[in-house]
Order: structure tokens, then C-alpha cells, then sequence
């Protein structure tokens, strides 16, 4: 598998804690705490989180996780991807997700799949095209 300088999986707290600083960058609202608290679960239950680091701190995060899928063999879903504002527009999103690209590959993904609203652009850049319509049940 290719690697890619200054990215690793991150699975320490204090790590978790950094990356939950920058996932704010995206989900402002979000509780860094309960975030952290919850990571052993969602490691466990196949959560993955990745880092891309400058000068050894986190500017930027992915996190995914690679489901069965009945037609696909295997999916992977991106749920987040994030880079510190001061650290945007410098290729570590398209590093990441690069990297994303070739773990998808080495696990014998059929799909990545990612949802969004605000980063078309950047995907379809990085080789994605539109496929569907995103749903979500009203509470």
C-alpha cells in the first residue's frame, strides 16, 4: 500500500482531543467531550479517524468507516473531513483523501461514498461525481 508523510490513524485520547479541535472547523457546535468520550465505542465498532500533521500538529482530519455492502462487496463512507482555517487551501483535504482512496482500494471497496452539502467542489475535483440524492428522517 502507498503511504503518505504525516498521516496516521489516531486512536489516543489526547490525539482524539487535538482532531476534535479541528472538526470544529466543520461542526462548530460540536462537543469535544462527549466526542473523545465516545471513542473507545467507536473505534470498536469500526470508526476510523485519520490525521495529517504539519510540524507535528494536526491541520486536518478524515474519518470513515468500511460497512458490507450487498452489491458492492464492501463501502466506504466518509463522515467528516476537516482542516484547521489557517491551514485551508494548502492540498492536506486532498492529501487525506488521496490516502482515503488507497485504504478504500487495499480493503476491496466497491464505492467511496461521502455526503455533503458545502464541499461539491472539492470532490468532484478529487475524481467524485454526484450519485444521489441525500435523505434524512424529520423529527
Amino acid at each position: 500500500m502507498e503511504t503518505f508523510d504525516n498521516i496516521s490513524e489516531i486512536t489516543s485520547e489526547e490525539d482524539w482531543r487535538e482532531a476534535a479541535e479541528v472538526l470544529r472547523a466543520l461542526r462548530p457546535t460540536l462537543d469535544i467531550e462527549q466526542f473523545v468520550g465516545r471513542r473507545v465505542t467507536l473505534i470498536r465498532e469500526g470508526y476510523r479517524l485519520l490525521s495529517k500533521r504539519e510540524n507535528g500538529r494536526i491541520v486536518s482530519i478524515a474519518s470513515y468507516t468500511i460497512s458490507p455492502h450487498a452489491v458492492m462487496g464492501r463501502e466506504m463512507l466518509i463522515h467528516d473531513m476537516a482542516t484547521k482555517p489557517d491551514a485551508q487551501g494548502a492540498g492536506h483535504a486532498s492529501t487525506l483523501l488521496a490516502a482515503l482512496t488507497t485504504i478504500a482500494r487495499s480493503q476491496e471497496c466497491g464505492r467511496l461514498f461521502v455526503h455533503t452539502r458545502n464541499a461539491e467542489q472539492f470532490y468532484e475535483r478529487n475524481g467524485f461525481a454526484v450519485y444521489s440524492t441525500g435523505m434524512i428522517l424529520a423529527h
